[in-house]
């Protein structure tokens, strides 16, 4: 009987594990678009719900989106032009984004402008689940000032920028309120920051500039850095140390998106060919990972843009299907519950056949 027992033991361990040794194959749904040719995913919520823009009729604007199953029109503002872009998506479905005259808003449907920091053009890229939001805001100056990144809660806050520099931008922020952006330097160049009350310098690899463009609830940050000596780009992972992420077959890499697992999502791309992008995925166990080889290769689907990432491994961003490029969701596929048990028990059957034949 210990064998029968060891024997089973082992088969739920390698089950349990089989995950973790291998990267999640995904199901691809196509979220269409509101009537034009093609939509973009930028952001997804714990439910699964997505936010991004799509072209509408004719393709003679551009439209945020909430997708729960359907893809709703946002529609217009009153306040801006004809164009709107969903960014940001947190678990109430509030929305948040721009419009494309430069006008951030906040939706909880209706639209809201967010006002300023005193200048005219304003966009607005993160929103966490008290509402507050972050993007980036011209300052009060002839012909506009320099764009610094806020953090909104009602009231439109500077965050200031990099010691040295003088512009900045809020790209995403968590639950705490802390945020990950990018500032220039004395240099002139541009660093990734993070923000808790503090602009905090991130660094390079060596190279000149860098950019953090997600964060999670930890604070962990992804993004992309130069190497030194190299115009190449590599995705990083920051959890207090900045952390090379490597690249795939000497592409580019960028983080676009980091869960709570510190899961990584972005793209890679071909700087001799400006048309070769393709999604990537990023974990401890499995490194980087194109996403396109973990998708049914008779899909159709080119995955050139994983943008976001939620803590179940959800994912969207956006590939090109029949000619057109439309804004997907991943999912990852796990095995049936019942197809683990009944394979479970057929292991213990077949131990015990053995077991009874042998000491017969």
């Amino acid at each position: 009987m210990k064998l029968i027992t060891s024997l089973i033991v082992a088969f739920l361990l390698s089950i349990w594990m089989s995950p973790r040794c291998s990267a999640a194959s995904y199901s691809v749904t196509d979220l269409g678009t509101l009537g034009g040719t093609n939509s973009t995913g930028l952001s997804i919520n714990a439910s699964g719900q997505v936010t991004g823009y799509s072209s509408i009729r004719f393709d003679r604007d551009s439209h945020a989106f909430l997708y729960d199953g359907t893809m709703h029109d946002l529609g217009a503002t009153t306040f801006g032009g004809p164009d709107t872009y969903g960014r940001g998506i947190n678990a109430n479905r509030q929305v948040t984004g721009n419009t494309g005259d430069g006008h951030a808003f906040l939706y909880d449907g209706t639209m809201h402008d967010l006002g300023t920091l005193g200048g005219t053009e304003t966009v607005a890229y993160g929103i966490n689940d008290k509402g507050q939001v972050t993007g980036y805001s011209e300052l009060a100056g002839g012909g506009g000032g320099p764009p610094h990144a806020f953090l909104y809660d009602g009231t439109m806050h500077d965050l200031g920028t990099l010691p040295g520099g003088g512009v900045s931008f809020g790209s995403a922020i968590n639950a705490s309120g802390q945020v990950a952006g990018n500032a220039t330097v004395g240099t002139g160049n541009s660093h990734a920051f993070f923000y808790d009350g503090t602009m905090h310098d991130l660094g390079t690899f060596g190279g000149p500039n860098s950019f953090s463009l997600g964060i999670n609830a930890s604070g962990h940050v992804t993004g992309d850095a130069q190497t030194a000596g190299s115009t190449r780009a590599d995705a990083f992972l920051y959890n207090g140390t900045m952390h090379d992420l490597g690249t795939i077959a000497g592409f580019d890499s960028h983080g676009l998106g980091i869960n709570a697992s510190d899961q990584v999502v972005g793209f890679l791309s071909q700087p001799s060919d400006t048309n070769a992008f393709h999604a990537l995925f990023y974990d401890l166990v499995h490194g980087m990972v194109d996403l396109n080889t973990r998708i049914n290769p008779s899909s159709g689907w080119v995955l050139t843009q994983a943008s976001a990432i939620n803590d179940v491994g959800q994912i969207t961003g956006q590939g090109s299907i029949g000619g057109q490029q439309h804004a997907f969701l991943l999912t990852p596929i796990v095995p049936e519950p019942n197809s683990v048990i009944l394979a479970a028990f057929g292991l213990a059957a077949l131990a015990a056949l053995g077991w009874r034949r042998r000491k017969r």
